[in-house]
């Protein structure tokens, strides 16, 4: 959470959603994240493929 003292920054919020997806199974933190990542311009800061599957992971948990 560090890297959050100073500005947002979608990486961060994607590496966020990805450790509470996979690795601590918390789907709606995970969600939380996603959905964070996407807000904050991820266009910039964020590959196409990245953003992509962060819109997609948003899809299946939401489901």
């Amino acid at each position: 959470m560090k890297g959050l003292q100073f500005s947002a920054n979608s990486n961060v919020y994607y590496s966020l959603g990805l450790l509470n997806d996979f690795k601590l199974k918390n789907k709606s933190t995970a969600l939380r994240y996603y959905r964070k990542c996407l807000k904050s311009n991820p266009d910039q800061k964020l590959s196409a493929e990245n953003i992509a599957y962060v819109k997609d992971r948003v899809k299946a948990l939401t489901k």
